[in-house]
């Protein structure tokens, strides 16, 4: 269901972009990156900042919205697919499609395991690839399956997915096919492009930036029909608010209602039971609690300042939570050439002074704002 959810939301993402660059695009021409700086009106700055953003990220948001729309909406075509011409064998669709499941049953009997770095190695060497991941079957057992993930290095963007077979002592045929599936290359492909994976890190500190561009050419775009919306004398007083207010806790509110998440996702043990189900649900009782006290307040900055800061809090929390009971696994894991975790906890701590920062700021501002009108 939160698939195609998505995909709708995608669907209606990529309509957006066409009618955006349909009618800003004598705009685009006219007032190509043009910005008006301080000396303009607000809305002359939102415009020229929502145009500007959306030059420069048209490209990432067209690739974005597009595969976004491909990976989750594909998913009502495999139902209708599955039903009528597979006959609910979702097993006989996945292995024509190109993602086979392969399984082998436990039978009980010990078998001495390769080593696995030789046996990578080898695979690296042989495949001219660099593995990223394994997954191993049966460790032990006469039916040991380890299943190697890895990039090719003279490909573009092309995964290499074999399994070796240890009875064997080799990559069977029968589990690697000869002929790769272009309909698998080509998803794959595609995961790799939405995701930034075809390249290294340099690419996805790019990716983030452009993501981040997307998000404010968003809010400023919500910001521009906002402004023209309350100009419009023919709607009520009251519908407008409440527009502005469920605007301001749907946006804002996304903030506190991640944090959250993301403490109780690195702080819930693993086998606790229905622990998704607890994250997800924090993460909607934030974001509902957030989106309702929008409707209460009448200091929007204030609120904005209020909720940035609890998110800066909460990760500052996650970060003490880190130090004091994970920090040495951390530090091992880090010697061991296992970067991943401490480059989570670091930018949580970087997000956390962040939000910090941000929410003293905004604070300080909606005080002032509010001293200048009641002077007045």
């Amino acid at each position: 269901m939160g698939d195609h959810i998505v995909g709708i939301i995608t669907l209606f993402f990529t309509v957006v972009i066409f009618t955006g660059l349909i009618v800003q695009f004598k705009k685009l021409i006219t007032h190509f990156f043009s910005y008006r700086g301080s000396k303009a009106t607000q809305r002359y700055q939102l415009t020229d900042m929502h145009n500007v953003v959306g030059v420069m990220s048209l490209p990432y948001t067209f690739m974005y919205a597009l595969t976004g729309l491909m990976f989750n909406l594909g998913l009502i075509s495999q139902i209708v697919t599955l039903l009528f011409v597979y006959d609910g064998d979702r097993t006989a669709l996945l292995n024509d499609s190109g993602f086979p499941k392969i399984t082998e049953s436990y039978v009980g009997i010990e078998r001495e395991m390769p080593d696995l770095d030789v046996l990578v190695a080898s695979w690296e060497e042989e495949q001219h690839a660099k593995a990223h991941s394994l997954r191993l079957t049966n460790y032990g057992d006469e039916n040991a399956l380890i299943r190697i993930i890895g990039q090719h290095e003279t490909n573009f963007s092309q995964r290499i997915d074999m399994t070796y077979r240890v009875r064997e002592n080799a990559f069977s045929t029968k589990l690697n096919p000869s002929e790769r599936n272009a309909f698998a290359d080509g998803t794959r492909f595609l995961y790799a492009l939405h995701f930034g994976h075809f390249a290294g890190l340099d690419v996805r500190v790019v990716f983030f930036i452009l993501g981040l561009a997307v998000c404010g050419l968003i809010i400023v775009g919500n910001m521009l029909w906002l402004n023209k919306f309350q100009n419009n004398r023919s709607i009520s007083q009251r519908f407008k608010r409440n527009i502005a207010a469920l605007t301001l806790g749907g946006c804002a509110g996304i903030i506190p209602a991640s944090a959250t998440a993301f403490l109780l996702e690195r702080t819930l043990a693993a086998s606790l039971d229905a622990r998704a189900l607890m994250v997800e649900a924090a993460f909607f009782l934030v974001y509902g609690l957030s989106v309702v006290a929008a409707f209460f307040t009448n200091n929007r900055l204030k609120m904005i300042s209020v909720m940035v800061l609890v998110s800066g809090l909460i990760l500052a929390l996650l970060t003490v939570v880190e130090v004091i009971g994970n920090s040495q696994s951390i530090v091992q894991y880090f010697n061991a050439s296992y970067k991943s975790l401490f480059s989570v906890s670091f930018i949580f701590l970087s997000f956390s002074c962040l939000l910090l920062w941000l929410g003293m700021s905004l604070l300080k501002k909606s005080e002032l704002a509010r001293n200048t009108i009641t002077d007045q």
